[in-house]
């Protein structure tokens, strides 16, 4: 896709009309820092009666609605808390899978099936636009070593790995956050399961 160096406008935050700076929303550390694909939905609907790719952005998804100043106080004040917050939640949504998640580590992929990437993940691709498994698990790869850095949130997940889901671990300082996502229900499926497999394991 084609980058504009110069777009001018009203910033979305001052209101003032001035040069729009590139920034990254998300911002690039919360893993949006690879290449994306864009759907033109409704122009392309309209033509051609099937939704198609309308571009790809090769640095992560970028926008242009804040001037420097703005953008410069508001990527150091809110940036950093973001990339944060999408740490935590990796680390939630990843204690959903049917194993501990200490329990993965990067040789798990090391065997990527060409095949199975073909019959399910082609069709789901632009015809154009089919990278190979290995491909796929280069660019992923940093982000997947972020997601399963498992000396993060290590008192949530040692928690997790012995029945007890405690969100709290996760967010302490937002209340608000643990009471939405408390209830949950693939975590308190995940927990319950862990404590009837403990159970069993005493009796055994």
């Amino acid at each position: 896709m084609a980058r504009q160096d110069t777009i001018e406008g009203f910033c979305w935050l001052c209101g003032r009309f001035a040069k729009l700076t590139r920034e990254h929303i998300p911002p690039r550390a919360a893993f949006n820092n690879k290449s994306v694909l864009l759907l033109a939905v409704e122009e392309n609907t309209r033509e051609t009666g099937r939704l198609e790719w309308g571009g790809k952005v090769e640095e992560g998804l970028i926008v242009r609605s804040l001037c420097s100043e703005c953008n410069s106080r508001g990527g150091a004040k809110y940036g950093t808390h973001y990339v944060d917050f999408i740490s935590r939640v990796a680390v939630l949504l990843g204690s959903t899978l049917n194993r501990d998640l200490r329990s993965y580590n990067m040789s798990r992929f090391a065997d990527i099936d060409e095949e199975a990437i073909k019959r399910l993940l082609y069709p789901l691709l632009k015809a154009g636009d089919r990278p190979t498994g290995a491909e796929m698990f280069a660019v992923a790869k940093p982000i997947l070593e972020g997601v399963l850095d498992h000396r993060r949130e290590a008192n949530f997940l040692e928690a997790m790995a012995a029945g007890k889901y405690q969100p709290e671990l996760l967010f302490p300082k937002d209340a608000d956050i643990v009471n939405r996502i408390r209830p949950h229900p693939a975590l308190q499926w995940k927990a319950e399961n862990v404590r009837q497999y403990l159970a069993n394991q005493k009796l055994s």
